[in-house]
């Protein structure tokens, strides 16, 4: 009797269910995440490294001269920020004075600015801080640069806090935030009869307008100016062209024509562009039967 109970009633410990193992994560996650980063920093600090080099190779070259270095300063800065533009200003007094640029946005040499906080430029220096300004048409401070640039990033030189290095990219605004349609109108109209306005109020041929284009072209040629002009050249798919030359916005430097600038024209403006194609085109033509 005591066997057959203990035989009955011996009990099973329950069975564990099997082990499950947390899924993998996919392949490609904060592995790769990490990776882009790691590549990207070895990126920045490879073209860090190379306009310091191309700093110093001037410094070495040039040592009495200050100059070359300030105009290599801001042409690398500009190089390596991904700026169009870069400028270099020193704190004379109450004024802020241009003492070196790099790009197509046209600085008169002697050009300053006034250092007050009505300035962006003077603002950096008497803060004494990066200031960066991703919209200056909204930007009411930085009113003295809004018809030229974009974006703007205007620093104190670390080491130089009597320095201040402006950093620009292109201006995206359309001439119609500004203009009236009928504005616009009417400098299209005085554009066309422009050649003989001047003509009949000087009395002789419109020289000097011509003559004074030539020569900044030539200027920005030699000195590797970076300028930003309206020039003919030869379009390969640019504003919906091929095949013709056609006045753009290009950048002008020691190559000739380095960049050509599409601003993104809408469709009333493609239209007439490319009527102005087809009327070069007729032209072309013709003066191939003479």
């Amino acid at each position: 009797m005591a066997g057959r109970g203990r035989s009955g009633k011996t009990k099973r410990k329950a069975a564990r269910p099997p082990s499950r193992r947390a899924p993998a994560r996919p392949a490609g996650g904060r592995g790769a995440s990490s990776r882009r980063a790691l590549e990207q920093s070895l990126a920045e600090a490879l073209e860090q490294q190379a306009a310091t080099s191309n700093i110093l190779k001037v410094i070495s070259g040039s040592p009495t001269a200050l100059q070359p270095v300030l105009d290599a300063v801001v042409e690398n800065a500009a190089r390596f920020c991904g700026a169009d533009d870069a400028s270099l200003f020193r704190v004379e007094g109450d004024r802020l004075r241009g003492d070196a640029h790099h790009g197509p946005v046209h600085q008169p040499p002697g050009f300053q600015l006034p250092l007050a906080r009505g300035s962006l430029g003077g603002r950096t220096a008497l803060e004494r801080r990066t200031i960066h300004v991703a919209d200056l048409q909204a930007d009411l401070t930085a009113h003295e640069w809004a018809d030229t640039a974009r974006e703007k990033i205007v620093a104190v030189m670390p080491g130089y806090p009597l320095n201040v290095i402006s950093l620009a990219t292109w201006n995206s605004a359309p001439v119609t935030k500004f203009l009236s349609k009928e504005q616009q109108q009417q400098i299209v109209a005085d554009t066309m009869v422009g050649g003989a306005i001047l003509t009949k109020l000087i009395g002789t041929s419109a020289w000097y307008a011509p003559g004074a284009a030539g020569a900044a072209l030539v200027s920005s040629i030699v000195r590797d100016e970076k300028k930003l002009f309206t020039c003919c050249v030869s379009l390969d798919g640019e504003y919906g062209q091929k095949d013709i030359c056609l006045g753009v916005p290009v950048v002008i430097g020691r190559n000739g024509w380095e960049k050509i600038l599409d601003f993104g024209l809408n469709a009333e403006e493609q239209a007439l562009f490319n009527k102005s194609a087809d009327a070069v085109r007729s032209m072309n033509d013709v003066l191939k039967t003479l």
